[in-house]
């Protein structure tokens, strides 16, 4: 089975001829120039772009064969979703969120483990539970001596 992440949300359409403002759930937009399909929740089969342009602080996106606003108007507050394997290739210390979610984390010499990853806008937060009380960290490589997500564990440098 396809593993599929979220990429963006389609918050709302441009004028008039099928363009849909999308924000990006990724800090790094300018890749998503070079995706050719997406995948949209709530509708089966992939979708295949014309055109993704910078739209002030958003993106905006056309759909091959989608030329009307009414046409559009259904994706408005769906997903964006890529193929994790082949349509977006993590980069180097680039981690998805469901595979930091239930690793252990080791930090000041306790065990805990990641419970959820939140984001304000500044970077992503790992919170977690720790002799009873909700912890959180900043997700910053430098604040880790070792991140194997294969493994599960995250390593807090001390």
């Amino acid at each position: 089975m396809e593993k599929k992440i979220v990429i963006a949300k389609i918050v709302n359409t441009i004028g008039l001829k099928g363009e849909l403002k999308v924000v990006a759930d990724i800090t790094n937009t300018k890749r998503l120039y070079n995706v050719k399909e997406i995948f949209i929740n709530g509708f089966d089969g992939k979708f295949k772009l014309s055109k993704v342009r910078q739209a002030g602080k958003n993106l905006a996106i056309k759909l091959d064969g989608f030329d009307t606003i009414e046409q559009v108007e259904k994706f408005k507050g769906r997903d964006i979703l890529l193929d994790a394997e082949s349509d977006f290739k993590l980069l180097e210390n680039e981690f998805y969120i469901d595979d930091l979610l239930n690793c252990n984390i080791l930090i000041d010499g306790k065990l805990a483990k990641i419970t959820a990853v939140e984001n304000y806008g500044a970077g992503d937060i790992l919170v977690f539970e720790l002799d009873e009380k909700e912890m959180q960290i900043p997700f910053v490589l430098d604040f880790f001596d070792k991140i194997d997500i294969k493994n599960k564990v995250l390593v807090a440098s001390e």
